[in-house]
């Protein structure tokens, strides 16, 4: 009888487990496996972009990682996540996109929205680039409208007008003003600061400029950013920020057109983060007379052609201070320049390097000097008198 009972309590468990994962089935045959996609389901795009997968994942009823099973069909307008689990179960997910351009291009005017120039003087347009958050570069398709006419004094309006493929548009004005060249004495003084800024000298020297009224010239190079601050307080002056170099490395910059100009750009560039604006006031390192680059022969008659053509104003000097390593003293400074002033544009050339005290002790006594015998104190334009030496090279 145990035996029998035993036997039957086996038969029950078995018929139960059979039960059991039928019903199983049954149940599962009814759960669906599910889509989760990554990421918006609503996507903005450009007409013509293509999108980018942001990532989904599949799970079946059950929990298992189906995601390589997942197939998508891909339209214009959406694309379509579809999984089948083995019984046959199965799962869709959408993700749709809108696609539209509805921002306008972006017009970036290169060099100043404001620009100023002297009667008589030649205008280059210093250029600008469009950019459109679907088109991308629509810098050819820009329509520029306005000419400047340097001849006659006045305000003149330039427009660039751009519209991207789906027909958005923007539009950018630039304003040139035309004004009569200043009235230049027969007695001027230019004083003019070369390689600087320095820790020791720059602030000395804008000092005394301020306290004494008077505006000059600084032909900077590059220096430690720490020193930055110091050609943006000379802007802020009222000073003129000329380019004299980024290396300030004659066998590099005189080897090459291309060499000197991409040195010329980098100083460029430089000033105009520090001030917001272009300057195309350049002087040569060594003037435009120098001989040290004759290692390459007629480079100095090529680049002085060469940057007029790119629109710059290079400036000599016909008074030098001596203070780049002739004089022992300040009043050796002084005497070099007081003595050789005329009654024209005195263009003169002194230096702004660190514990340069010659220079810094004697400008005082310049200007008093100047004023005392009536010279104006100006600082270089585009329009000032160019001084240019004589090329030996």
């Amino acid at each position: 009888m145990k035996d029998c009972i035993i036997k039957w309590m086996v038969i029950g468990i078995g018929i139960l487990s059979i039960i059991f994962i039928i019903c199983m089935d049954f149940h599962a045959i009814g759960k669906s496996p599910n889509i989760i996609l990554k990421g918006e389901t609503l996507i903005s795009l450009c007409p013509n972009e293509t999108y980018q997968e942001q990532g989904y994942q599949a799970l079946d009823f059950n929990q298992q990682d189906i995601t390589k099973q997942v197939k998508i069909k891909k339209y214009h307008d959406k694309w379509i996540y579809r999984v089948q689990n083995k019984k046959g179960n199965q799962a869709t997910a959408i993700r749709k996109f809108v696609r539209e351009d509805t921002d306008a291009p972006i017009i970036t005017l290169e060099g100043n929205a404001e620009e100023t120039i002297y009667i008589d003087t030649l205008y280059i347009e210093p250029g600008y680039h469009a950019l459109d958050h679907c088109d991308v570069d629509l810098t050819s398709e820009v329509k520029q409208t306005g000419e400047v006419n340097t001849s006659v004094v006045g305000i003149y309006p330039i427009q660039y007008q751009v519209t991207d493929h789906a027909g958005n548009q923007t539009e950018a004005i630039r304003t040139v003003t035309v004004i009569p060249k200043p009235e230049i004495t027969d007695k001027t003084i230019y004083l003019t600061f070369d390689d600087g800024p320095s820790y020791t000298i720059t602030p000395g020297i804008l000092q005394i400029l301020k306290e004494e009224n008077i505006q000059a010239t600084f032909f900077v190079i590059n220096h430690s950013d720490d020193l930055n601050y110091l050609i943006k307080q000379a802007y802020e002056d009222g000073h003129t920020i000329g380019i004299h170099s980024y290396s300030h490395n004659y066998r590099y910059i005189y080897t090459s057109e291309d060499n000197f100009y991409n040195d010329l750009l980098q100083m460029s560039n430089k000033i105009e983060n520090i001030t917001g604006q272009k300057t195309k006031i350049i002087r040569f390192p060594g003037g435009s007379s120098n001989t040290v680059s004759t290692f390459n022969p007629g480079i100095m008659t090529r680049l002085t052609s060469f940057v007029h053509e790119k629109g710059y104003f290079y400036f000599d000097w016909n008074i030098s201070s001596g203070d780049a390593g002739e004089v022992k003293s300040a009043e050796e400074v002084y005497q070099n320049v007081v003595q050789n002033l005329g009654n024209h544009a005195n263009l003169v050339l002194m230096h702004d390097f660190e514990n340069n005290y010659y220079t810094l002790n004697a400008l005082r006594r310049i200007i008093a000097y100047g004023k005392a015998n009536g010279y104006t104190f100006l600082k270089l334009t585009e329009g000032s008198p160019t001084m240019h030496h004589k090329i030996y090279n």
